[in-house]
C-alpha cells in the first residue's frame, strides 16, 4: 500500500498526511504504537481480572486465560497485525517496545511460576520465557498465515493452553524421565 492509497483511505490530501507523517515510516510506527497502546491496555485489564485469583485457581484455567488474550489481541486487527509484522524489525523503536512488553509478559509469567502450586518447572525464568515466546510466535504465525486450513480463535486457544500446561506441570518430570541433564 502507497502513501498516496492511505490518503485517499483516510480522505485526506497528500499534503496534510505529510504534514503529520515526513514518510511511510512516520505513519508506521504511528499506527504501530496505537495498535500497542490497545494492546498493553487491554493485556493489562486481563491480567488485573486474571492475577489476582491466578494462585487459587487450577494451573490449566489460569494458562488458558492468559493464552486467550494474547489469541484475541493477534487477532483483533489481523491485516493491520501483519504489517506491522513485516515492518517491525525494520523500526528500532517499535522493536525495543515490543521487547519491554514480552520482558513483562516474562516477568509477570515467572512471578506465577514460582508461586502457583500446580507449577513443576526447573527453571521459572527459563520457563516464563520460552513460553511468552512460544505464545507469541505462534500466534504471529497464525494471524500472518500458516499454510493449512484456518483454525478458529478458540481452537488455536485451547490448543495453545494444553501445550502450554503440559509443559508447565510436567517439564520436570518430563526432562529427567527422557535422560535430559537438569540445568
Amino acid at each position: 500500500m502507497t502513501t498516496n492509497h492511505v490518503a485517499v483511505a483516510a480522505g485526506v490530501s497528500i499534503g496534510s498526511l505529510y504534514e503529520y507523517f515526513p514518510g511511510k515510516e512516520a505513519l508506521v510506527l504511528a499506527l504501530a504504537e496505537r495498535h500497542l497502546d490497545a494492546a498493553e491496555a487491554s493485556l493489562l485489564a486481563h491480567l488485573g481480572e486474571v492475577l489476582p485469583r491466578a494462585l487459587d485457581r487450577p494451573l490449566g484455567e489460569v494458562v488458558r486465560a492468559l493464552v486467550s488474550v494474547m489469541v484475541a489481541l493477534h487477532a483483533e486487527e489481523p491485516r493491520l497485525h501483519r504489517a506491522l509484522f513485516e515492518v517491525a524489525p525494520r523500526l528500532p523503536e517499535l522493536a525495543g517496545r515490543v521487547r519491554r512488553l514480552e520482558e513483562a509478559s516474562v516477568r509477570m509469567l515467572e512471578g506465577l511460576l514460582r508461586a502457583h502450586p500446580e507449577a513443576r518447572v526447573r527453571d521459572a525464568g527459563l520457563s516464563a520465557r520460552l513460553v511468552v515466546e512460544l505464545v507469541e510466535a505462534l500466534t504471529h504465525r497464525w494471524v500472518v498465515g500458516a499454510d493449512g486450513a484456518p483454525v478458529a480463535a478458540d481452537r488455536m486457544a485451547d490448543e495453545l493452553a494444553a501445550m502450554v500446561t503440559g509443559y508447565l506441570r510436567g517439564a520436570e518430570s518430563a526432562a529427567s524421565g527422557a535422560g535430559l541433564a537438569a540445568t
